[in-house]
């Protein structure tokens, strides 16, 4: 029997270039997409999926809100996770909102098909970058350290995307409207993460989002 897949992310894209992919293979159903929260839990309540993909998600509910409340809606779906980073504080989040697998948006096919039937069998996946983490990523880390930039603390989901945005380039007001947040909560979640990282301008931000794989150099 085929296993039935939900595909959650806001880019539509990404969402359906996932789509053609499980289209060609043998064993696999799309039975729906989705680009936020809401519609996932609902989409979800509906299709009865066996496996949701679920991507990062920057308006209304984040990933983690989303996990858990596809878990009280589709008790029975499996859910593999496609994040921006394999940050050890957002894979720990992730894992106790009841998601099976991690991944990241540099994971290959093969890797995602390793997951699938991992996690299909009942057992859990990550990602070979989540589980060790190369040296040279530890030594560039270590490198870059400066006394602006104090060694990462836990960042809650919703701090990190707006880490990654301001990384991007976006405005305040931007983000806010991107997060369906009001300004005055963006501006209370941007002073907490600056006080936990021991940053104090966009700049130095930046270049920890680099740091940590939050942000390219291209989105710089």
């Amino acid at each position: 029997m085929d296993v039935r897949i939900l595909i959650i992310d806001e880019h539509t894209i990404f969402r359906e270039g996932l789509a053609c992919h499980f289209e060609q293979q043998n064993g696999f159903e799309v039975v729906g997409q989705a680009g936020d929260g809401p519609s996932a839990v609902e989409a979800a309540s509906q299709c009865r999926p066996d496996l949701v993909l679920l991507g990062p998600l920057t308006r209304g509910m984040t990933s983690a809100e989303t996990a858990r409340a596809l878990a009280g809606a589709c008790p029975d779906a499996r859910v593999i996770c496609m994040a921006m980073s394999g940050l050890p504080e957002h894979v720990a989040e992730m894992k106790s909102a009841g998601v099976r697998g991690y991944l990241v948006r540099r994971s290959n096919f093969r890797e995602l098909t390793e997951a699938i039937s991992r996690v299909m069998e009942g057992g859990e996946y990550l990602c070979p970058e989540v589980r060790a983490p190369s040296d040279d990523r530890r030594h560039r880390s270590r490198r870059d350290a400066s006394p602006s930039c104090a060694p990462p603390a836990v960042l809650s989901e919703r701090e990190t995307e707006i880490v990654r945005l301001v990384a991007a380039g976006r405005r305040r007001d931007e983000i806010a409207r991107m997060l369906s947040i009001p300004l005055a909560t963006y501006d209370k979640h941007k002073h907490k993460l600056m006080k936990k990282l021991g940053l104090s301008t966009d700049s130095d931000l930046t270049k920890f989002a680099l740091r940590q794989g939050l942000a390219s150099i291209d989105d710089a």
